[in-house]
C-alpha cells in the first residue's frame, strides 16, 4: 500500500507541474499581447529609435523610462523566466514517452534561459544611465559610455552565449514539439503550430548572422505562429492537468 501511495503522490506532483505551467503559458501569450499591442506601435512611432550606441540608451532612458522599458523589452524577462515552467509542463505530460531526451531537452531549455537571463543587458544599461544622468564631469561620463557599450557588446544579442543559448533554447522546443506528434496527448493544431513558430524561429537565428535580412521578416512570421501556439498550448495544458486529477 505504501508504494501505491508514494506513486500516487508522485503523479499528484506533476499533475500540479501541468497546472503550473497552463498559467505560465498564458502569461507568456500575456507577453506576445504586449509586444504586438505596445512594443511594435510604439518602435514604429518613436524617434529614439535605432539605439546605436550606449549614449543612445542613455538619452532614451533618462529621457523616457516608460519608453525604455518597453523598446529595451523588459517584460521578455517574465518571459524568459516563464519558460522553466512551460518547459517541465511538457516533460511531465511526455517524460513516459522517452524519459532521457525528455530529461536532456528541458535541461537544454533550463541552461538556455538562465543563461539569456544573465546576459540579458537592461537592468545594467539603466543603472549605468542613472549614474551616468548623475555624473558631474566628463571624464565620468566617458567611463560610463564605454562601460555601457561593454555590456552591450556582451548583451543577450550580440554574444556568443546569446547566439548559442538561441540555438539550444529552439531547438529544444522545435524537438518537444516534434516528440508531441508520437502520442494523442496534445491536439494537431498545438503541435503544427508549435513546430512552424519555434522552426522559423530557430531558423532565422540560426542564419541571421549570415543572412541579416531575412531576421525581421522571419521573426515577425514566427511571432504570429506563437500566438496559436501559446493558446492551444495552454489549453491543452490545462485540460491535462484536469483528466490527470481526474484520473487519480
Amino acid at each position: 500500500m505504501s508504494e501505491e501511495l508514494a506513486i500516487k503522490e508522485t503523479d499528484k506532483s506533476w499533475n500540479d507541474i501541468i497546472k503550473i505551467a497552463s498559467i505560465a503559458v498564458f502569461l507568456q501569450l500575456a507577453y506576445l499581447a504586449i509586444v504586438f499591442a505596445i512594443e511594435i506601435p510604439l518602435s514604429i512611432a518613436t524617434d529614439y529609435l535605432p539605439l546605436n550606441s550606449a549614449s543612445d540608451y542613455f538619452n532614451m532612458i533618462n529621457n523616457d523610462r516608460l519608453a525604455a522599458i518597453f523598446l529595451m523589452d523588459l517584460p521578455m524577462v517574465a518571459f524568459m523566466i516563464c519558460n522553466y515552467f512551460t518547459s517541465l509542463g511538457i516533460f511531465a505530460v511526455l517524460r513516459k514517452r522517452n524519459e532521457a531526451l525528455m530529461i536532456m531537452f528541458t535541461a537544454f531549455i533550463f541552461i538556455s534561459t538562465t543563461m539569456g537571463l544573465i546576459a540579458n543587458e537592461v537592468f545594467s544599461l539603466f543603472y549605468l544611465s542613472d549614474r551616468y544622468d548623475a555624473a558631474t564631469t566628463d571624464a565620468m561620463r566617458e567611463q560610463l559610455l564605454a562601460a555601457g557599450e561593454a555590456v552591450l557588446a556582451n548583451s543577450l544579442w550580440h554574444n556568443t552565449a546569446g547566439y548559442v543559448m538561441g540555438i539550444l533554447f529552439l531547438g529544444s522546443f522545435l524537438l518537444m514539439a516534434m516528440f508531441m506528434l508520437q502520442g494523442n496527448e496534445f491536439k494537431k493544431r498545438t503541435i503544427f503550430s508549435g513546430i512552424l513558430a519555434t522552426g522559423l524561429d530557430l531558423f532565422q537565428h540560426a542564419f541571421h548572422i549570415f543572412i541579416p535580412s531575412i531576421a525581421t521578416p522571419l521573426l515577425l512570421v514566427a511571432g504570429i505562429f506563437y500566438i496559436p501556439w501559446y493558446i492551444f498550448l495552454g489549453l491543452d495544458l490545462v485540460r491535462l492537468g484536469r483528466s490527470h486529477a481526474t484520473n487519480e
